[in-house]
């Protein structure tokens, strides 16, 4: 059920979006990419009835990271775009004092981005190389599977914490209507999840501070 109340949130995002639909001059673009998820440790702290516990230094898997992005380059300010990224990672916990606990992110970011055209021609007036800026408030739907950490194992539990995502790239004008990109992303957030641990309930807070170097393929109309 929780799954289904955060798929309907990004679903949300996306239909307010089109709802948002800028004017005809716009140049749209749609992107997809694959690359990397590395997570700097972090402290996890646990509050519960038997007392708060931080665990020091929690190691996190690097994992696939992947993912989608529409958004438009205004005609009149050719510098400047709004986009629309949702990406996914999955930073599972390396088991130490904390017990394996599997993190499934789904980050969701309303980016404004600023390029530089270099190498413009006729054919490419925006430039054939495109380096570019995207910077933005994020939402994320958080996932957490814990293992044995609570006296009832196996719980799952969601969040939607709020964040930031900021990214730098450099795109390659391919074709007319086709370009290919690098890019480098860091995105933070803070999810808190409440499991079940009778005679109560334990809250888990942790900082995710993820860098994602990721490379794609991008379509512009």
């Amino acid at each position: 059920m929780k799954r289904i109340k955060g798929v309907g949130v990004i679903g949300s995002v996306v239909f307010w979006l089109a709802l948002s639909a800028p004017p005809a001059s716009a140049q749209w673009f749609a992107d997809l990419y694959l690359g990397g998820a590395y997570t700097r440790k972090s402290d996890v702290t646990v509050e519960s009835p038997a007392g708060d516990t931080t665990f020091r230094s929690v190691g996190f898997n690097t994992s696939a990271a992947y993912g989608g992005r529409i958004g438009y380059w205004f005609e009149s300010l050719r510098l400047v775009g709004l986009s629309l990224d949702v990406s996914h990672f999955r930073p599972d916990t390396v088991p130490s004092s904390l017990k394996r606990l599997d993190l499934y992110m789904t980050p969701i970011s309303f980016d404004l981005m600023l390029r530089w055209p270099l190498l413009t021609t006729e054919e490419f007036p925006q430039g054939r190389l495109q380096p570019y800026l995207a910077v933005g408030p994020a939402v994320a739907l958080a996932e957490a599977k814990d293992t044995t950490n609570f006296t009832l194992a196996n719980q799952y539990e969601t969040d939607f914490p709020v964040g930031v995502k900021a990214g730098l790239g450099l795109a390659w004008q391919l074709y007319q209507h086709v370009a290919l990109f690098v890019e480098y992303r860091f995105t933070h957030f803070r999810p808190e999840f409440t499991f079940r641990s009778p005679p109560g309930h334990a809250r888990l807070e942790v900082d995710l501070n993820t860098h994602s170097p990721v490379a794609g393929i991008s379509l512009r109309f």
